[in-house]
């Protein structure tokens, strides 16, 4: 029997799902409905704050994975003689 690190392909990450629908759910919320519904305060305040975070880090998030993508576009070799060895930044 091998034994590897990886985890198997076909788990789901609920954490991941679930911390996404939330975030969606309160941004879709906050954005249509805010003024029409009456909320309580405390869900209010977290609809705003996940709203205005969203709302602020969008612009980054974003640049990330098209930096990501653009790198995995990158020869790995490329990336490493850049990066260098064990005594730093060589050419």
């Amino acid at each position: 029997m091998a034994n590897h690190c990886c985890h198997p392909k076909n788990k789901t990450d609920y954490l991941l799902w679930g911390s996404l629908t939330a975030i969606v759910l309160l941004c879709v919320h906050q954005w249509l409905f805010s003024s029409t519904t009456i909320m309580p305060a405390w869900y209010r305040t977290l609809a705003t704050s996940v709203f205005d975070l969203v709302n602020t880090m969008w612009w980054g998030v974003t640049l990330g994975i098209l930096m990501l993508s653009v790198l995995t576009r990158v020869p790995r070799e490329f990336v490493m003689s850049i990066l260098g060895t064990k005594g730093g930044f060589s050419c």
